[in-house]
């Protein structure tokens, strides 16, 4: 049985697991643990097709600095020293969904983007963005984002 298999079948079918979420953040785990099951059956193919980030990046950067680039106001503040920092090969920069629009609109252009969005209702921070200009940024996504986010990308 593969990983995916394996983790599918936990998620969908583990009371312990379900269990856990509740605990965690009762109103988040309520709200979304159906669609989390329900996306992360869904994209099971496109996992399949494009494997498991953790085993692909496992030591790829070794040594460099990851730079963690959120949505917050403040990065506003350090457009000009991250674009000096983007250009030098100690660090690697990591970016999320929500600032993604901003990132490529101020010429920062992160290696990787990350998402974890269950809800459809997030393509809205894509809704302006070129993403012919993340074609050289890798997406880093969770089995429970919504499978139209992954098509979009």
């Amino acid at each position: 049985m593969s990983n995916w298999d394996l983790a599918s079948d936990y998620i969908g079918h583990n009371r312990l697991w379900k269990e856990f979420h509740a605990k965690i953040n009762s109103n988040t785990g309520k709200h979304y643990l159906e669609t989390w099951i329900a996306n992360a059956k869904a994209n099971k193919s496109r996992v399949k097709e494009y494997g498991w980030a953790c085993e692909a990046l496992q030591g790829k950067h070794k040594g460099m600095t990851a730079v963690l680039l959120g949505a917050s106001p403040a990065i506003r503040n350090q457009v000009d020293k991250l674009r000096e920092l983007q250009e030098s090969d100690d660090f690697v920069f990591i970016g999320i969904t929500s600032g993604l629009e901003f990132m490529v609109e101020n010429g920062i252009r992160p290696k990787y983007v990350m998402i974890a969005d269950a809800d459809p209702k997030m393509a809205r921070f894509w809704s302006k963005l070129d993403l012919n200009a993340t074609k050289d940024s890798t997406l880093i996504a969770s089995v429970c984002t919504h499978p139209d986010m992954l098509d979009k990308w």
